[in-house]
């Protein structure tokens, strides 16, 4: 995520996967206008950029976790089955259990 207001900010805002125009009190530069960006107008709007930015990172680190617990889950059932085959094989040899 890059935040920028001149066009001195314009290689960095290319740069960046999340480019943000902060316009100044005349509203967006000429130089950063039309590029298709999101503009985050004055601080509040530069506190909801980064406020987005943050829930997505955090919304895709939440599916990461989702995704770890239900291959847990997965080996986890496995594992079980497993143990449940080798029981029941011990059972018809007449081993204890």
């Amino acid at each position: 995520m890059g935040l920028g207001n001149s066009p001195n900010d314009l290689e960095m805002l290319k740069a960046v996967d999340i480019p943000v125009i902060v316009p100044g009190n005349k509203g967006i530069h000429p130089g950063l206008s039309g590029k298709g960006w999101q503009v985050a107008p004055g601080s509040q709007g530069w506190a909801e950029a980064v406020s987005s930015y943050q829930l997505s990172v955090i919304s895709y680190q939440l599916s990461v976790i989702s995704y770890q617990l239900s291959v847990i889950s997965y080996q986890l059932s496995v594992s079980s089955y497993q143990e449940q085959g080798k029981m029941g094989k011990m059972r018809e040899l007449g081993e204890s259990v």
